[in-house]
């Protein structure tokens, strides 16, 4: 894992949410930020203000801003497979206009039944899951900052152990494998078919989006539709085999 990318990143977000600055000298106990700030400002992402602190600099403001926007639009594509009824085929989405309140929505997603598939389904299309999990350690604020030695611990790597843990405690393809009237159905034959419907379900509920229907024609191209008003995809590369970049 590329710890000092996922730190910059941290200390980015920071700065743009919380209007976190950082002391030259590290008197307010920041000295373990030190190295990533200073190679933050090389890349002009932070500057000095006149009270001697790391500032988010303009450039670091349009860079952190990107960020929270490449996770969301991530979360755009790879959501539908957070809940997924593997005995059923269902996908919990497909169900959302049902529901008057998010109270009851939100009941309705902790029912047992589902199953989070997305680790599984982007190991399957050649994307990097541990960058999800990234993202949702930064974004939603769930790294451990109470510990005195919390900076120290995100240098070094050991406070992003835990996005590996995550990937490897999340279902396995070979898991999903099982034997139909003497035929042996593999796990990726599953994946795949959890694929083709999440993506066909993001499709109708996306109908009038032209930008993820064109995105989907691109990346995933298995029910891709013929529609003269779809444009060029966003990239090239699929967003879930796109790493954040700093």
């Amino acid at each position: 894992m590329d710890y000092q990318r996922y730190t910059a990143s941290y200390i980015l977000h920071q700065m743009l949410r919380h209007g976190t600055r950082y002391d030259i000298i590290a008197a307010d106990g920041s000295e373990d930020f030190l190295p990533i700030l200073q190679w933050l400002l090389s890349k002009g992402y932070v500057e000095f203000d006149k009270s001697h602190h790391y500032t988010l600099s303009k450039k670091g403001k349009i860079k952190a801003e990107a960020f929270i926007r490449h996770y969301q639009s991530y979360l755009t594509y790879i959501d539908i497979f957070a809940h997924v009824d593997l005995a059923e085929g269902s996908f919990a989405l497909s169900s959302y206009q049902d529901f008057d309140s998010e109270l009851a929505w939100k009941r309705f997603l902790l029912e047992d039944r589902w199953e989070d598939m997305r680790i599984p389904i982007i190991k399957h299309l050649g994307g990097n899951p541990e960058e999800l999990v990234f993202y949702q350690q930064v974004q939603e604020e769930q790294l451990d900052t109470d510990t005195a030695a919390w900076q120290t611990e995100l240098i070094s790597g050991e406070a992003w152990k835990e996005i590996r843990k995550i990937c490897d405690s999340a279902i396995r393809a070979e898991q999903l494998t099982f034997e139909d009237n003497g035929s042996i159905i593999t796990g990726e034959t599953i994946l795949d078919d959890i694929a083709n419907q999440g993506f066909s379900l993001l499709r109708d509920l996306y109908s009038d989006d032209i930008e993820i229907l064109s995105n989907l024609n691109a990346w995933f191209p298995q029910h891709a539709t013929h529609n003269p008003s779809l444009k060029s995809p966003c990239s090239d590369q699929p967003i879930w085999q796109t790493p954040w970049t700093l």
